[in-house]
């Protein structure tokens, strides 16, 4: 908010001793006030740039990339790992309060290789979360298994921005997840489970690639196999059917970014296009993530997804996660 002073003159008049005394306190009440907002204002202000600069620090895992820094060269081998943790308690408080304990943990396996016009990755991410609120229970906030393998060549030895790429993609989750109902009375509904929905996804075509991104469009196919043929319908599986096979294009975008000396960014774009009906089965994953080391083990995290698929619900899917906790790399 732009605050612009303003300087309004008057005509002077001739005050008593009593007018001018009372007009001094009403001033210094008001000057008092306009202070004291200013400085909630600031405070306010303030205190939104700091959160934002300071969680501000890493796309959704199930949606990134792997990108091939510029300095590789043979094989390199890496592990990230974390917990993230929330709880709070109250008793007897007069504020009100629900007691609630959280946690998450996570962890990536990544392997990066390249010789001359080659390139090779591939990335293992594990990741489960539950949370348990005072009179709720638990519940499942965090659940992923996903397995990538992307392959680059380039055309020319002399410009290794154009490539040649084929991704294959795998990902399914560890345990059950439900739509919770908003009256206690009424049962939760089953959304997902093991190998429900199991998706792979294969893509290749040309790509344009740099150590901070990689911008590419090809043709794909994508196969979603659900287990339980209760849930089937939810991924657009009809009857008894537990594979649906679907081909189209793809594109897909990702970035990476240093933004400060702790702060870094990761954003991804993947889209997939059914050629059966275009202008209706386009899928959109947009993912961002901010990661903020506060030092060697502790960072911050806040990561925002939006998901389109048809198949599973006509709305947007919205994830937003914000959290603190250790954070182990080899």
């Amino acid at each position: 908010m732009l605050i612009i002073p303003t300087l309004v003159m008057h005509k002077p008049t001739q005050l008593s001793t009593c007018q001018v005394q009372n007009k001094t306190h009403i001033s210094q009440n008001v000057n008092q006030n306009l202070v004291a907002r200013a400085l909630c204002r600031a405070g306010f202000v303030g205190m939104f740039l700091l959160i934002w600069v300071a969680l501000s620090i890493s796309p959704a895992v199930s949606q990134q990339s792997i990108v091939f820094p510029d300095t590789l060269r043979g094989g390199e081998f890496s592990w990230s790992g974390g917990v993230n943790g929330t709880q709070a308690s109250y008793r007897n408080w007069s504020k009100g309060g629900v007691n609630t304990i959280a946690i998450t943990g996570e962890s990536n396996a990544l392997y990066l290789y390249r010789n001359e016009r080659f390139q090779y990755g591939t990335r293992l991410t594990l990741k489960y979360g539950y949370a348990r609120l005072e009179n709720t229970g638990s519940r499942k906030t965090e659940d992923l298994i996903e397995f990538r393998h992307r392959f680059l060549y380039s055309l020319s030895p002399d410009n290794r921005k154009i490539n040649v790429f084929a991704n294959l993609m795998v990902a399914t989750q560890f345990n059950e997840g439900f739509k919770y109902a908003s009256d206690p009375n009424d049962p939760d509904e089953l959304v997902s489970s093991w190998l429900a929905p199991l998706v792979f996804s294969e893509n290749a075509g040309l790509a344009m690639t740099t150590g901070q991104y990689s911008l590419e469009l090809g043709l794909g196919l994508k196969q979603t196999y659900v287990s339980r043929s209760s849930i089937g319908s939810r991924y657009g599986l009809e009857g008894s059917d537990k594979v649906r096979n679907e081909g189209g294009i793809t594109m897909g975008f990702a970035f990476k970014e240093q933004l400060m000396e702790n702060v870094q960014y990761i954003g991804n774009l993947d889209t997939f296009t059914s050629l059966v009906d275009p202008f209706k089965e386009t899928d959109v994953n947009l993912s961002n993530k901010f990661v903020g080391r506060i030092n060697s083990y502790l960072r911050t995290t806040f990561q925002f997804d939006l998901v389109y698929d048809r198949d599973f619900s006509p709305d947007i899917q919205v994830s937003q996660v914000l959290s603190a906790g250790i954070a182990i790399e080899l």
